[in-house]
């Protein structure tokens, strides 16, 4: 065998290597989806990464957060997260194909992001990490669409509420709700609801700027905008 087909068998074997990890890699998240589909992730690798930090930096301050079941939470967080976050969320494959070209216009002309669904981002802070890049953008959008598949839209919502972040250490809507108002979750006000809801996509800088004039208008437009927040489809309930 001559040098170059040497070189040639050796960097193709090293492709096919790569491709039969990347393969491997998505079949064991794809069977980690179905896996909780029925078993709740109780703690998610950027809790862990969280909890890390806090303790090398903040050791008085301490991780934040209770699961609980969807039929626990009330309805105006729901409604209120769908009608903030997500407003298609009962009707799209995951995905909302409008939005994400949105976001990506904005992204090349000003280097702004968004357009993520409320299934995007379980994908995110459950399966993979918060860096940004185009290739785990693309992972994202593959596994939500799995995702979307096999997971009712009452699953998926009931692991954002208990996985999403809410502040420095405050991870899911229960320990939110205890932490800015000393209530439970399912006894959310609907301007409190539509609070909590309006601090998601920054939630540590508006844990500080909580009364900001800004999170005050936001708040109040999701509050508007929650009356008209339907929680069934045809084939869809967030209800329980």
């Amino acid at each position: 065998m001559t040098p170059v087909k040497k070189r040639r068998g050796i960097l193709t074997t090293v492709f096919l290597l790569l491709i039969a990890a990347a393969l491997l890699w998505h079949l064991f998240i794809i069977g980690e989806a179905f896996a909780y589909r029925w078993i709740n992730p109780e703690v998610t690798p950027y809790m862990k990464l969280e909890e890390a930090r806090l303790k090398a930096e903040k050791p008085g301050v301490k991780l934040r957060h209770q699961w609980i079941p969807l039929s626990r939470m009330g309805n105006n967080i729901k409604r209120a997260v769908i009608a903030s976050e997500d407003q298609k969320f009962l009707h799209h494959d995951g995905v909302d194909w409008d939005a994400l070209e949105l976001a990506m216009e904005k992204h090349i002309e000003k280097g702004k992001g968004g357009g993520s669904t409320i299934t995007q981002q379980v994908v995110k802070n459950v399966f993979l990490s918060h860096k940004k890049s185009y290739i785990r953008k693309g992972r994202e959008i593959l596994i939500s669409l799995v995702l979307d598949y096999i997971w009712p839209k009452s699953r998926i919502l009931e692991v954002y509420l208990n996985t999403a972040e809410f502040g420095e250490g405050i991870f899911g809507v229960e320990a939110a709700s205890r932490y800015y108002f000393g209530c439970n979750a399912s006894q959310l006000s609907r301007s409190q609801a539509a609070f909590l809801a309006a601090i998601l996509p920054r939630p540590k800088y508006y844990q500080v700027h909580r009364n900001s004039a800004y999170i005050q208008r936001k708040a109040s437009r999701i509050q508007a905008y929650m009356g008209d927040t339907p929680l069934r489809a045809a084939k869809e309930s967030v209800v329980r």
